[in-house]
């Protein structure tokens, strides 16, 4: 390898035998090409100091052959200077100061990677070399908490991972109809208050809009977008419109957003991942027949959930699906795997009781078939005073019995059983009716 030059020759080009360097620009052209050759050979390095105090240079393309860029190579170029760079370039350590704009060349056209300007109001250019601007890099705007507003380019298909992550002033953002993916956690902790998606866009990235804490609005202009886990988890919706194709609720897609007292769930969804509307306000939920998975803690601690319903062909239903909410008095399900008896949601091909819905009565006897208690199945149950467990429960879930107030009696009719983990923290049944192994293993998890 070759040293970074440090210093101007008398030429602006040092030819050698298998390369060319640029040592310094003397042109007069505001918008300069690096030439891919200089006399037969490739011009692969830009050395230090190449564009030194050249005030009127506002564009450089570098060309596909630049291997190399000296310290300092564009310091001193137009405020504004704008750089089309070679991705594999190396660069000296300084060598891209004073460069306001930085761009990749990709399939489509170009990649905005960096930017240092200040500007709290922003219009970013479509083009650059006649070349458009289709994607906005990873973190280019990262931490930008000045901006408020934003122009996006005209054809910009792409905005890259945490690319407005922390821009906390940025209220308001218009996406081009060209745009057609966001990625993870593109706008996290970002000040937006609404956010329309053009019908071009085909995915939401993973915690795209993560604790967009005045985030109210979304909608969705397009049938065919995916959603990634946690894509609007704690924002402050009060409305949102889903794809109208969406096949899944990804894995807390929606948690936290306790403003959100009801969805319409597109009935092409057939799965509702991992706690994907827990903590939420919603008051009804409507499972579309399609849906197959309700998966864990699916739609736990909804304080407000007063009705769920779905139909025949779920096949699944998580731990602690249906933990802590307290207000759910009407749960419906289509004739199926599952069944409600005694106000207890009981899974019949598994034999395994999944949760007691808070319509329950103060003694509650568990039918004689179940081998499983599911995790938090009778948690913040304030209702039951006394519960028993029939000699076939075999398994005892994770805080199957958590902070159940006013449980005074707790039967086990087994001799022998297992637990995942504490079934009983925050409750003390007075009366314990269970074999002394039984009580020997409660004992050793501080019961």
């Amino acid at each position: 390898m070759w040293p970074f030059k440090k210093s101007k020759s008398e030429k602006p080009f040092e030819v050698f035998s298998d390369h060319a360097v640029l040592n310094y620009y003397n042109g007069s052209d505001a918008y300069f090409r690096v030439p891919d050759t200089f006399e037969g050979v490739p011009v692969t390095e830009i050395a230090a100091n190449a564009f030194k105090d050249a005030k009127h240079v506002k564009g450089i393309y570098t060309g596909k052959n630049i291997q190399k860029i000296g310290k300092k190579a564009f310091s001193g170029c137009a405020d504004d200077l704008r750089l089309i760079l070679n991705e594999e370039a190396e660069r000296a350590e300084g060598a891209l100061t004073g460069v306001k704009a930085v761009y990749f060349e990709n399939e489509s056209g170009l990649t905005l990677v960096s930017y240092a300007g200040h500007e709290t109001e922003l219009q970013l250019e479509d083009e650059c070399f006649s070349l458009p601007v289709t994607a906005i890099g990873e973190k280019v705007f990262y931490m930008f908490a000045y901006l408020k507003s934003i122009r996006l380019p005209a054809r910009l298909r792409e905005i890259g991972r945490a690319a407005f992550a922390g821009c906390s002033d940025l209220t308001k953002i218009d996406f081009p109809m060209t745009l057609e993916s966001v990625a993870q956690e593109a706008f996290v902790k970002s000040g937006l208050t609404s956010v329309f998606f053009p019908v071009n866009i085909v995915s939401v990235g993973e915690h795209a809009f993560f604790g967009c804490s005045d985030l109210e609005k979304v909608r969705f202009m397009g049938k065919d977008a995916a959603i990634g886990p946690g894509a609007f988890a704690k924002c402050a919706l009060t409305d949102i419109v889903l794809p109208e194709n969406l096949t899944e609720l990804q894995s807390e897609v929606l948690r936290e957003n306790r403003r959100l007292a009801a969805l319409h769930i597109p009935k092409t969804v057939e799965a509702v991942w991992e706690y994907a509307l827990a903590d939420t306000g919603l008051i009804s939920i409507e499972i579309p027949e399609a849906v197959e998975v309700i998966a864990e803690g699916a739609f736990a601690n909804s304080p407000h959930l007063e009705s769920l319903s779905f139909g025949s062909n779920v096949r699944e239903i998580g731990p602690s699906a249906l933990s802590f909410c307290p207000n759910l008095k009407s749960l419906r399900l289509s004739p199926g795997k599952f069944k409600i008896e005694n106000s207890l949601l009981i899974d019949t091909e598994n034999h395994r009781l999944i949760a007691c819905l808070p319509a329950c009565a103060s003694s509650v006897s568990v039918p004689e078939d179940i081998t499983e208690i599911a995790d938090s199945a009778f948690a913040l149950n304030s209702k039951i005073e006394s519960l028993t467990l029939p000699e076939s429960v075999k398994h005892i879930g994770a805080w199957a019995f958590r902070d159940m107030k006013n449980l005074h009696k707790l039967v086990f009719k087994s001799e022998t059983i297992t637990f995942t983990d504490n079934p009983l923290i925050g409750t003390d049944p007075e009366d314990l009716v269970c074999t002394d192994e039984i009580a020997e293993m409660l004992a050793e998890m501080g019961v």
